[in-house]
């Protein structure tokens, strides 16, 4: 058949064709290396063993003299004594129907460059078919029959070649442009412009990959450094929510073709948990668990097929369960009793969703939760499961309460692993915490745990934002960022689709708005190289930041100088357009002043200074304290309590 309908077989050679055509004996070897291993001292929250089947990629270094992705084909041509070859990278036109022939027997171009959307009255602005665009289009099921969704793992691969050339175009983009767009110290702009011989390339930093590319080590930071400012605002969060996908949800086994399982359809698996998502903080936020204050979440998947949500949820000041009578309507971790169960229906569930294992020396060694806290010490769950059993909840001052677990007799049965006809006896030990209602309501794992009596709360963060799955294969040291984000990425077909159609994958409520930090005359600029010196003056004269523009507002106005400029964007929204300043009219924002370490130096006391000093109209008003003018800031904050003087001690 593609003999007969395929335009590529007429240009380029078959893989049969060119065996038939060595002149001397040869034998083909399949010798793969790659092996995924778990390394002593690795993260085990990223840098983990897969537990799903499914269709991946590894991606151990994208930017090699030869992509390993690239396709290499033989031209066919008669009379030539040697072949001509032809490499197709993922951005050609033929690259998806080389790669993909039988789901594109016909030879249907792929996405390139030049393509356009149709524009027959003139009201588009951009006309430019984005990349992922043409890819969510062939993802969208029609009444059109599409061998796509007909493919099983083919369609796996797919989504994720899909994804990977997405993201391999956008990173391309940064890396060609990051000797054209610069982000610098005013002052290092002011130097090199009064030179004679000025060198703009010399300029700036090199290969960085931006807080505003999903998934880079900068974008997790941010949202880490965004919900420590929640926190400062609100307070402890009070709940820690976990919320995994089900593949046996009713909308999606109804959505499945014949013969299909969840797995063959991530499309469908994405779109449902993205719907539940949306669901379930609406719940939230109708307050569900008390007056509800904010939340944040983020979406991870963690090779097990799934995704799954981390969320922390805010509620106002005064709503804490600081009695078990409390927690205990809030959360179970018990098998559900008949008198609120009559049916069984919440016991089902449960059962099947929120037993955890099976693990344990003798039911399951090899389970993932199976760890040896030292090398000679025994295989134990690192969740310390079984938990003990105790009649009443009981509150700590750190930490997780220890939730009600009673003996009292109910158990249930799970299949052992490994023996299917073998089945192991659990009871309320075993038991993930829930809350009854949402798990009933989603039916699927939703654990639900107390954390306002975390002391360490920092933890609790970090361990929701700790950045995107890797393999762990032997890479090389680099500076590079975006090389380094690229080493050793494991990409499952879920990811690849919430990604490629851009999902959601975090969210904090309240926004957070983001306050620039700098010294006099150093504020950022951006510019490009083929901007004249004359230019770059005049943007980087012109140029305003989210401070210089609180100053002047205070100058201008009275109304704003009462707050603080962490205070601010409560009161006031931030028209980045006009990069200025005006009354907040609805809606409410958190400030956030960008993080600055003591070894910063001025930038770390002018910081201190913001946090504590109402109204000011200018840089010089910060070094007064009482009337007293003194000649840094380290000074200011010496006279103001906010620093010692560590002198007395040399």
């Amino acid at each position: 058949m593609l003999t007969d309908c395929n335009p590529f077989i007429t240009v380029y050679k078959t893989a049969r064709e060119r065996l038939t055509d060595q002149q001397t004996d040869f034998r083909i070897l399949l010798n793969p290396q790659l092996r995924l291993v778990i390394e002593s001292g690795a993260d085990r929250r990223r840098e983990n063993l897969p537990t799903s089947n499914e269709v991946t990629a590894i991606i151990p270094d994208e930017y090699t003299d030869a992509s390993r992705r690239d396709l290499i084909l033989t031209v066919r041509e008669a009379g030539r004594e040697r072949p001509q070859i032809h490499i197709v990278n993922v951005t050609h036109a033929a690259y998806m129907p080389l790669h993909y022939v039988l789901l594109f027997p016909y030879g249907d171009p792929g996405w390139h460059y030049g393509l356009q959307l149709r524009n027959n009255n003139g009201t588009r602005q951009r006309t430019r078919l984005e990349q992922r665009t043409f890819y969510r289009y062939y993802l969208h099921v029609r009444q059109a029959f599409s061998p796509l969704f007909y493919a099983g793992r083919l369609l796996q691969q797919y989504i994720i070649d899909a994804y990977i050339a997405c993201e391999t175009t956008a990173l391309d983009w940064l890396r060609l442009h990051q000797q054209n767009i610069r982000a610098d110290l005013y002052t290092g702009l002011a130097d090199a412009l009064i030179r004679e011989d000025i060198n703009i390339s010399d300029l700036g930093r090199r290969f960085i990959l931006p807080s505003s590319f999903t998934g880079s080590d900068r974008f997790i930071q941010q949202l880490f450094q965004d919900s420590m400012a929640i926190v400062h605002h609100f307070g402890k969060p009070n709940f820690f929510i976990t919320f995994t996908a089900n593949p046996h949800w009713p909308e999606i086994t109804d959505n499945l073709l014949r013969g299909q399982q969840a797995v063959d359809r991530p499309d469908l698996l994405c779109r449902v948990f993205m719907l539940k998502v949306k669901e379930l903080i609406t719940d939230l936020r109708n307050h569900i668990f008390g007056p509800y204050a904010g939340h944040v979440y983020i979406i991870e998947y963690q090779k097990r097929g799934l995704p799954h949500m981390h969320l922390l949820l805010f509620l106002k000041r005064g709503a804490d369960f600081l009695t078990p009578e409390l927690v205990d309507e809030v959360v179970c971790a018990e098998l559900p009793d008949r008198e609120w169960d009559p049916t069984g229906e919440l016991r089902a569930v449960v059962t099947s969703q929120m037993s955890h294992g099976p693990c344990g020396l003798d039911d399951n060694p090899k389970a993932p939760c199976m760890v040896r806290k030292t090398p000679m010490a025994p295989l134990a769950c690192q969740k310390r499961y079984p938990k003990e059993f105790t009649e009443t909840t009981i509150i700590r001052e750190d930490g997780y309460p220890i939730y009600r677990r009673r003996d009292d007799g109910r158990t249930f049965t799970v299949r052992k692993p490994g023996f299917p006809d073998q089945e192991i006896v659990r009871d309320n030990r075993w038991v993930v915490p829930y809350n009854p209602y949402l798990l009933q309501k989603f039916r699927s794992h939703i654990n639900v745990e107390l954390c306002a009596s975390v002391q360490a709360i920092k933890y609790i963060h970090k361990y929701i934002y700790k950045g995107t799955d890797r393999t762990t294969v032997a890479v090389s040291g680099t500076d590079d960022e975006i090389t380094r984000y690229v080493q050793a990425r494991y990409i499952g077909p879920t990811e690849a689709f919430w990604r490629l159609f851009e999902y959601s994958t975090h969210q904090e409520f309240p926004p957070v708005q983001h306050l620039a930090i700098h010294l006099p005359g150093q504020h950022t600029v951006y510019f490009t190289d083929d901007l004249s010196p004359e230019q770059i003056a005049n943007r980087a004269v012109n140029a305003r930041s989210t401070l210089m523009a609180f100053f002047e507002y205070n100058r201008t106005h009275e109304d704003g100088r009462q707050y603080l400029y962490h205070e601010f964007p409560q009161h006031f929204v931030w028209k980045a357009k006009e990069r200025v300043w005006v009354r907040r009219q609805r809606g409410f924002s958190i400030g956030r002043i960008y993080h600055c370490s003591p070894v910063s130096g001025k930038r770390f006391y002018l910081r201190l200074l913001l946090t504590v000093i109402r109204g000011p109209r200018s840089f010089k008003e910060l070094y007064k304290v009482n009337g007293v003018r003194y000649p840094t800031y380290y000074a200011a904050c010496i006279a103001r309590g906010l620093a010692e003087n560590d002198q007395e001690w040399f």
